[in-house]
């Protein structure tokens, strides 16, 4: 709920809907939302990216912090963070795409018009990403870096 909070925060206007996969991880994300006051415009939703929500719901702006790495990064990842947090949340797949692909086709048809997608990638996925972009129909795909200059972050529209 990190990412909703944030969102929620920056924009007092704005209704945001979070999803969460995995049921302590939304637990946990209800809690915050509680405890920040959050209740009334944070809505929490269990869901594989968008199975749970409604067919029809559009969104004018898509954030997500999808797992990125390729199942053989796992075992170079911090022990910190590879013995404490779930596979799920840190792997997709041999390529590390997986996820990403699906949040890309996903959100081609949840975009309102003049909406974006942003989500946070690995740094060397971004000739992979542009191309799922593109093939799902985004004409605009923009590539973001981090505080370090590594290319972290994709945006598309369009």
């Amino acid at each position: 709920g990190a990412l909703a909070l944030a969102l929620a925060r920056a924009r007092p206007e704005a209704r945001v809907t979070a999803v969460e996969r995995e049921e302590a991880a939304l637990a946990l994300a209800a809690e915050n939302v509680a405890a920040h006051g959050f209740g009334e415009r944070v809505a929490l939703v269990r869901s594989d990216w968008f199975s749970g929500l409604a067919a029809d719901e559009a969104f004018d702006l898509i954030v997500a912090n999808p797992p990125y790495l390729a199942d053989a990064e796992l075992a170079g990842v911090e022990p910190e963070v590879r013995d404490h947090e779930p596979r799920s949340a840190l792997t997709s797949g041999q390529e590390g795409t997986e996820d990403l692909a699906r949040i890309l086709r996903g959100a081609r048809t949840r975009l309102r018009p003049e909406a974006w997608l942003w989500c946070e990638t690995g740094p060397e996925q971004r000739a992979r990403l542009e191309e799922l972009a593109r093939a799902a129909g985004f004409t605009r795909v923009e590539a973001h870096r981090d505080l370090a200059g590594r290319e972290r972050f994709l945006a598309v529209a369009g």
